[in-house]
């Protein structure tokens, strides 16, 4: 049986010489070695690849690249990669899974062939590296997957560190590796650019010096997302003599980039339930379960909050249970509703809103809903 290897999933993506090096998070990600497992979650455009490739091009500990997509679900696909990964990092190591895959025809069983290669490892390598796994959120639906995880993470091979990057939270469970110290985990809060980094990137990519209040105003925009900043960034170069906040001003107005991003990249993938959940609490300044049960009809959107959360889709977390969604993510989601809906439907929404802020005694959440649903006898 022989198995196609794509060997370009197996080299290290090159980032532009322009790329920011983001020290702060660099001093985090040398953990990587004194971990299991590490898991760099956010959703798309938040830079999970580009630090990952250029801390690896940085850091002196050896490494074994893998970007994954959804060709790679079947486990020994999956496995015969890494173990050409690992021939082709470090030599030896590797060849015999790669062979015994090659030999034993249509009845190969993962086991066998996991245990082949952690043998391998164990007896070949005395080197520690990390074995990276890029856009795992691509295989991530997959129970065979699921149990190949959880297989390598039970053996716990002491010579591989595990870093995988999702857009989403991975499916294995990770309770016990995060109460021994054996986890490391960056999300999008992490990730987000602060004001330092801000000056960083625009001064090193764009050749854009900004004041303290451009990268207020810039941060305010974007809330340190990485791919609007870079889409800003571009965006400004090319607008060099218009100022800053005259050109926010109208970027927020257009959002076309940004918006064209979230419909091809995030919003086309999703389920019909999920696009529906987004789109009408897109009217609401923050949400809920019980709100969007009121206003939908129906009950249980708690799961539809619980998958939106796993997805990473730009929603964060305020008190007391209450969410709000990135507000470009927002404008983009309201923008998707206009132009599905019909102005009544909109309506609707906002005046169900009303009611329910109103039970709640939300007085400024009543006047917005109502004056947005056209009921200004309300809003008084």
């Amino acid at each position: 049986m022989s198995l196609p290897i794509i060997k370009t999933k197996l080299v290290l993506p090159k980032n532009t010489a322009n790329t920011v090096i983001r020290t702060r998070l660099f001093n985090g990600l040398t953990e990587f070695a004194n971990r299991k497992l590490t898991v760099i979650s956010a959703g798309g455009g938040w830079g999970k690849s580009v630090l990952l490739t250029s801390f690896l091009e940085s850091c002196k500990t050896p490494y074994v690249w893998y970007s994954l997509d959804h060709n790679d679900k079947d486990p020994v696909i999956f496995l015969s990669h890494i173990a050409e990964g690992i021939r082709s990092r470090f030599g030896g190591a590797g060849e015999k899974t790669l062979k015994a895959i090659e030999s034993t025809g249509e009845a190969v069983s993962w086991p066998f062939i996991a245990s082949t290669l952690f043998n391998e490892i164990l007896d070949g390598l005395t080197v520690r590296f990390l074995l990276v796994l890029d856009d795992s959120h691509t295989i991530d639906d997959s129970t065979p997957m699921t149990e190949v995880f959880n297989h390598i993470l039970k053996l716990s091979l002491p010579n591989v560190c595990l870093v995988v990057s999702s857009r989403e939270k991975p499916s294995v469970r990770l309770e016990k590796l995060r109460a021994c110290g054996e986890l490391l985990e960056l999300n999008a809060d992490d990730l987000r650019f602060n004001k330092q980094e801000i000056r960083s990137l625009f001064r090193t990519a764009y050749n854009i010096d900004l004041s303290p209040h451009d990268i207020e105003v810039i941060e305010g925009h974007t809330e340190g997302w990485a791919i609007s900043l870079s889409l800003t960034g571009e965006a400004l170069a090319g607008s060099p003599s218009e100022g800053i906040t005259a050109f926010l001003s109208r970027l927020k107005r257009s959002g076309v980039s940004v918006f064209h991003y979230f419909d091809e990249e995030i919003f086309k993938g999703l389920s019909h339930d999920i696009r529906r959940f987004l789109m009408d609490t897109s009217i609401l300044n923050r949400f809920n379960a019980s709100v969007y049960d009121f206003i939908s009809g129906k009950d249980g959107s708690g799961s539809l909050i619980e998958t939106i959360i796993k997805k990473d889709l730009f929603v964060i977390k305020q008190a007391d249970n209450w969410y709000r969604y990135h507000h470009l993510f927002r404008g983009f989601l309201d923008a998707r509703l206009k132009e599905d809906e019909d102005p009544a439907y909109i309506r609707g929404l906002h005046l169900k809103a009303a009611l329910f802020f109103g039970k709640t005694n939300e007085l400024d959440e009543v006047i917005y809903h109502s004056i947005h649903a056209g009921d200004y006898g309300r809003a008084q």
